[in-house]
């Protein structure tokens, strides 16, 4: 029987990376590069150690990663523009390269003395450039199955980006004016289109990936079977007490017109095994309603699913892990034989310092 089968995971299988119980962390170092995207012109930085720069990844925010932090010496403040520059970074573990996202500068703090100018620098990931108003309208203006993969594609083709998105069988018929923030409306052609929200991954790529329940996935990776927690800092939470455990979506529109025109409208209570549920307050529900421009019951349906599986964060885990360059996003973790979701991570890209996780329970 091969190790991807007796520990259930997707993660890739690697001596180094996967560490022993009694090891709590490995020899890592990262690559800090600078790209000139209006020349090409590609160099190496060596940001000052200490304070290091600080990575987070976060699904609840629009734009998923940040780099903070980011302290660079005279000669490399030199070669940094806060216009064209784009900084990319790779861990090192082993010998073998792996991406850690490529990221638009934010924020450029510039520190002159007689010894020369330093700065301090912040990072977005490539959703920055997403996220910016729109020049002219925009719709999809066709309604018909799989119209939203569709408006999703015209929507970002004309930017400096890479992008991948899975099919979808629904339609969208709203419409935006100028001045819209194109993130915002990915968001919204996400939800309606049932997709998790959208995030850049680790090799840059922005992705639109339908919404999954983690129940019902193999785990990235099995802590139960194959170790990497740091047992010193573990936390759970919850907020049981005003939890919705019923999720409703109302469309102000109908599913046909004229006289045989229907409401739409799709529910989705939680399961019965979570702790806030239906049944477990003894038939007592809480109620979370959203209104949208829908076509049929079953899209309505898909979205109050998806409400009630991105944000229902009931029981949350905090733990830390060795750094480990396969994490990405809504990555899936097996602990205490529970399915576990990661919904955000931060750590310091610098050798030896732990990787930071918040997972959110998942329910059958």
């Amino acid at each position: 029987m091969s190790r991807w089968a007796r520990t259930l995971r997707t993660a890739e299988v690697n001596a180094t990376l996967d560490l022993p119980r009694s090891v709590g962390q490995r020899s890592t170092t990262f690559r800090f590069s600078i790209v000139d995207v209006v020349t090409g012109y590609r160099v190496e930085v060596n940001p000052v150690r200490s304070p290091a720069p600080q990575l987070s990844h976060d699904t609840a925010r629009m734009i998923k990663r940040q780099i903070t932090g980011l302290n660079l010496g005279v000669a490399d403040t030199a070669l940094f523009s806060s216009v064209s520059s784009r900084l990319q970074i790779e861990m090192i573990v082993a010998g073998a390269s792996y991406p850690m996202g490529r990221y638009v500068p934010y924020a450029d703090q510039r520190l002159p003395s007689t010894g020369g100018t330093r700065s301090i620098d912040g990072f977005y990931d490539e959703m920055y450039i997403v996220d910016q108003e729109i020049t002219e309208g925009f719709g999809i203006g066709i309604v018909t199955p799989g119209s939203i993969e569709f408006g999703i594609t015209d929507l970002l083709t004309p930017l400096p980006i890479t992008f991948d998105v899975e099919p979808s069988v629904y339609a969208n018929v709203s419409s935006w004016g100028i001045g819209t923030h194109r993130g915002q409306i990915c968001e919204q052609l996400a939800l309606d289109g049932d997709y998790m929200s959208p995030w850049f991954d680790n090799d840059g790529v922005m992705r639109f990936v339908r919404t999954f329940d983690p129940m019902d996935v193999v785990p990235t990776l099995d802590y139960d079977t194959d170790g990497g927690v740091i047992r010193g800092e573990i936390v759970t939470s919850n907020t049981l007490v005003d939890a919705p455990n019923r999720f409703v979506v109302i469309s102000n529109g109908s599913s046909a017109i004229g006289d045989d025109a229907e409401s739409v409208a799709g529910i989705y209570d939680i399961p019965d095994s979570a702790p806030h549920s239906i049944r477990n307050r003894g038939g007592f529900v809480i109620q979370s309603t959203d209104t949208r421009q829908l076509q049929s019951n079953a899209q309505a349906t898909a979205i109050a699913r998806s409400l009630g599986l991105r944000h229902t964060l009931v029981e949350q885990l905090q733990l830390q892990t060795a750094a480990d360059p396969r994490y990405d996003s809504y990555d899936v973790v097996r602990w205490q034989g529970v399915n576990w979701l990661e919904i955000s991570r931060s750590m310091q890209l610098t050798n030896g310092a732990p990787m930071q996780h918040i997972f959110r329970r998942t329910y059958r």
